[in-house]
């Protein structure tokens, strides 16, 4: 079963706007909803996994995006990258024309394989993680669904839309800037890597 730890275990190898309007206000702040329960989104990181040159597994370039709410940071330690504290967080394994930025479009689950530019093959939506144990409280794969991308400036405006194996629905909107971290590696590095991932782990030591 893949991870959302696949985000940074590869390290190791290398608005608030205010207005008059109180429905103004509320459908700009950052969050993302989960049935009923709503989360407040602090951050983003972008993390570029490079070209698959044979195709097989996917066009353009694997750029994961991982939204995450108040109560996390993201801390470096020698070069590599972890989540500190306690929070939620939504996780995409995306395919883009680019590996430096997310494309303007909306972004839609697949299960073709290979995976075209401009589409999702994997999402997770992880409750309650806790650094101190590595370990969350429970997590729901995203099944379907969208995440719209656009840009005003340097910030991302991302709009998401999706579903779980648990039939949650998830809605959330995102205004601000992502932390960009490109992984090196190889094919034989990244497969390796991948059979010994262990959950909600950033990085993972060689």
């Amino acid at each position: 079963m893949k991870k959302f730890t696949k985000l940074l275990t590869g390290l190791a190898l290398t608005v608030i706007f205010f207005s008059g309007c109180e429905d103004d206000e509320e459908s700009e702040k950052n969050y993302f909803n989960v049935g009923e329960n709503e989360f407040i989104i602090s951050g983003g990181l972008l993390v570029n996994w490079g070209i698959d040159d044979s195709e097989l597994w996917h066009e353009g370039y694997n750029t994961d995006l991982t939204l995450y709410t108040e109560g996390l940071t993201v801390e470096e330690l020698d070069g590599e990258h972890y989540f500190e504290g306690n929070g939620h967080l939504l996780y995409f394994e995306m395919f883009s024309e680019s590996g430096s930025s997310l494309d303007e479009t909306t972004y839609t689950f697949s299960e073709e394989i290979p995976y075209s530019k401009g589409t999702f093959d994997y999402g997770e939506y992880v409750y309650n993680y806790d650094s101190e144990d590595d370990e969350p409280e429970s997590f729901s794969e995203i099944t379907d669904g969208t995440v719209t991308i656009s840009k005003d400036g340097s910030d991302y405006i991302i709009s998401i839309e999706c579903v779980t194996n648990n039939d949650e629905t998830i809605k959330g909107y995102y205004k601000g800037s992502l932390e960009y971290i490109e992984v090196e590696w190889t094919w034989q590095e990244f497969s390796r890597s991948k059979s010994e991932l262990k959950p909600y782990q950033l990085i993972k030591k060689k």
